[in-house]
């Protein structure tokens, strides 16, 4: 007689052990699903058993989770077994049972498929991973937890209940008590698009709105909570949440005209009566009661309760969009406009959701006056919006608009009640650091913190690329088609700007701060990205083509959190008026370590030697520490015999880009190769080359870190390293060590006061690297044949 502990198989009707049969398979492969994610996350820097892993950051938050879910399936064979031995010899009540607790899994499944088990929910960002706790803590959202996961290309979205308690539902864990999982700290699960989340131009949507509603998810329970200490619960239950409970603590439904509405809803029930096939209700595409084919209800008071449901759901959207704003300024304008144009909810609306038109009108509005410098940013927005009426596709929404416009002042001083500083672009420092972003994406570089060594000190007889000052006399009409010739023009008013002469510039900004420190943030830099990406777009625009503009700003932001998670450790920057000695083109010389600092701090940036992030000064009398970086791409085994270019093998099938936390391990097996990338980003003048050279303490151990060691002068980018053991024991490394020097050179330059073309300056496969690359390798048409 076949048992499971205390149930007995052979006594189960022929349906129910069907049903039970399709769950159990159904556990099993979410079972083996999950304990794949684990080893997908621990493999990505989840893990939270290491000392140097914060066990609040997403990847190991997404970590820990999943080993929590690993005990769903066991609970449910466990919830199965005893609701079938609870009601024995009554296969209809078994059946029943089996029926729920089956969609549950099914719903559980599809949870965990939806968070984890996309093409890229390993591979976010570790930058947006960080920015997300920070905003979290900004926002004084406190024993909340979250992670990032891949979506799909149109959805953006926040799961903001916990997502513990969304698997488990009612199934009690056998071994962990309900009590115990409600004290653990719950998990938020944001959805985002693969592009929007690599593309940092984009993360005021996610680090701004969609933390935002997680905010408001936090308010609403501490309000129930009140609510409930006030009034008492029924029953001993809490009650459910208020569909309406922003419009009730804005004090908003006073201000609804209930008469107008109603009039409103008639004409359009009449109107669906004489239409076939009936159109939607009320809009509503998701949710009970809100599906968008469904006949409306007969009792005249639910089209009113539907109506205040979706006015709450479009104040909740407003107040995410205006606290992006008030955290990043334009950037989160372009951004969300940008974003709604992309997925066709520009002018299409839903019942969560107002139009997409309406929301950027209110952005705008909330975003005020900006600096002349920045109105390129948001002036696409104004002009779609200025010239003509909106269109509206139903009365009753163009009724819900106008009472989200009477209630701005209510909704503006609730956004500006919220934690932390407004992003204030007219600010004298924000303008300067946003401009020196700029200059310095123009120059192919991540934007930096800077300060006397700042990009407006150019000599007159050098080029001036960021129009930073300088007069170049009489060659003006020799270099019209250089970088020089067309950056000299960037003290002009921008196209479509009003006149700026009243008001401060941003380049003469700069020039007021030099020789103070110019401290960027992550705004700074997202906003002077939008700047780059729209003056790309344009004619003779100041921005290459080939410049990386994201990865850039990604690389920055990087920098920038890592400085601020461990203060202390940036190198002193060292300024200097005078001008480096000469080169001797005969020479070849090796830069000694004053020569480099003087290069490094030369006033004119075109013959600077910059390096950033400048971390404590290493090295020795002749040469520079470079550190790991923390992307690598490593070989995979694959189905293919052998790499063959000739017959156009791609490198992207045997090899893959992972990433790993900064200070997190990564083990170099004996016999391994692996590209990785300097942490440090590079730009050398014309008459400068560089030598990279494994450092003695580890190439002692059989690690070689360069097996293409020249860097060629007018380099930009992270330099590539290909790690190769040679010993015979694993090698565990981790990204910020110190595993290289670079060894600086002499180049003889022919005319080195001569500007530069475009081309001539990005030039060449691998443009502004801020990451190990694939290799291009071609080959000869002629070997080919």
């Amino acid at each position: 007689m076949a048992q499971t502990g205390d149930l007995d198989l052979a006594s189960l009707d022929a349906r129910v052990l069907e049903i039970r049969r399709a769950i159990l398979d159904r556990l099993n492969t979410l079972e083996d699903d999950l304990k794949s994610l684990v080893g997908k996350y621990e493999g990505a820097g989840g893990e939270a058993s290491e000392s140097a892993t914060d066990p609040t950051r997403p990847a190991a938050v997404a970590w820990n989770l999943l080993q929590e879910l690993l005990d769903y399936p066991k609970a449910v064979r466990h919830r199965i077994d005893t609701s079938l031995a609870r009601t024995p010899d009554r296969p209809r009540n078994q059946a029943r049972s089996l029926r729920d607790i089956s969609e549950q899994v099914v719903e559980a499944a599809s949870s965990v498929q939806q968070w984890f088990a996309a093409m890229h929910s390993s591979d976010i960002p570790s930058a947006l991973e960080e920015s997300l706790s920070v905003a979290m803590s900004e926002l004084k959202i406190e024993n909340q937890l979250g992670f990032i996961a891949a979506g799909n290309a149109d959805q953006l979205e926040t799961m903001v209940e916990d997502a513990r308690r969304k698997v488990f539902q009612d199934t009690p864990d056998p071994e962990v008590g309900d009590a115990e999982r409600r004290d653990t700290t719950p998990v938020a699960v944001f959805r985002s698009p693969h592009h929007e989340a690599t593309a940092p131009r984009h993360w005021p949507i996610i680090l701004g709105h969609e933390v935002a509603h997680l905010k408001l998810d936090t308010l609403a329970a501490s309000w129930a909570t009140e609510a409930n200490d006030v009034l008492g619960t029924e029953n001993g239950r809490e009650a459910p949440p208020d569909p309406v409970y922003l419009l009730k603590r804005l004090d908003l439904i006073k201000d609804f005209d209930f008469d107008e509405l109603q009039r409103i809803l008639i004409e359009e029930r009449e109107a669906r009566v004489q239409r076939r096939p009936p159109t939607p209700h009320l809009g509503h595409d998701e949710g009970p009661g809100r599906h968008s084919g469904e006949a409306p209800d007969e009792d005249p008071s639910l089209p009113i309760q539907e109506c205040l449901r979706t006015a709450n759901d479009w104040v909740e959207e407003v107040v995410c969009d205006l606290f992006m704003v008030r955290r990043f300024g334009p950037a989160a304008v372009a951004a969300m406009a940008s974003y709604l144009t992309a997925v066709g909810a520009y002018v299409a609306w839903r019942g969560t959701h107002p139009p997409g038109f309406f929301r950027i009108k209110l952005m705008v509005d909330y975003l005020g006056g900006v600096p002349p410098e920045m109105e390129d940013v948001i002036a696409p927005w104004r002009k779609v919006l200025a010239p003509t009426p909106q269109p509206t596709s139903s009365a009753w929404a163009a009724q819900l608009m106008r009472f989200v416009v009477t209630n701005m002042n209510q909704i503006r001083g609730f956004v500006d009640s919220w934690p932390g500083e407004r992003y204030d672009v007219t600010d004298e420092t924000r303008r300067a650091a946003v401009t020196l972003a700029l200059r310095q994406l123009r120059f192919g570089i991540p934007p930096f913190s800077a300060a006397k060594d700042s990009f407006s000190d150019t000599p007159n007889n050098q080029p001036a690329p960021d129009g930073g000052g300088g007069n170049d006399g009489n060659n003006n009409n020799e270099r019209t088609a250089d970088v020089a010739a067309v950056d000299a023009r960037s003290d002009a008013p921008a196209v479509g700007s009003p006149d700026r002469s009243d008001s401060m510039r941003g380049a003469d900004l700069v020039e007021h701060v030099k020789y103070e420190q110019v401290q960027l943030e992550s705004a700074d830099v997202i906003n002077a990205a939008w700047l780059a990406a729209i003056e790309r777009s344009r004619p003779e625009s100041l921005v290459h083509e080939k410049v990386p503009i994201d990865r850039l700003a990604l690389k920055s932001i990087e920098t920038l959190r890592m400085l601020e998670t461990h203060p202390g450790i940036a190198a002193e920057t060292h300024h200097s008026l005078a001008e480096p000695r000469p080169s001797d083109p005969t020479s070849g010389a090796i830069l000694g370590l004053e020569e480099i600092r003087r290069r490094m701090s030369a006033p004119d940036h075109w013959r600077r030697i910059i390096v950033t992030p400048r971390i404590e000064d290493g090295g020795t009398a002749a040469s520079m520490d470079l550190r790991l970086g923390n992307r690598f791409i490593v070989f995979q085994r694959t189905g293919i015999s052998s790499f063959n270019a000739a017959q156009g093998s791609s490198p992207r099938a045997v090899q893959r880009l992972v990433e790993r936390p900064l200070t997190a391990p990564f083990v170099l097996h004996p016999g391994e190769v692996v590209l990785a990338a300097a942490l440090e980003y590079i730009a050398l003048p014309r008459d400068v080359g560089a030598q990279v050279i494994t450092r003695s303490a580890y190439g002692r151990l059989g690690l070689i870190t360069a097996t293409a060691v020249q860097v060629h002068p007018l380099y930009r980018g992270c330099l590539t390293l290909e790690l190769v053991n040679l010993g015979t024991v694993p090698l565990t490394l981790y990204p910020g060590e110190r595993v290289a020097q670079l060894v600086f050179f002499n180049v003889q330059a022919h005319d080195p006061d001569r500007g530069l073309t475009p081309d001539e300056l990005f030039g060449g496969s691998f443009v502004c690297p801020t990451a190990p690359e694939f290799p291009d390798v071609q080959v000869d048409p002629w070997i080919k044949t």
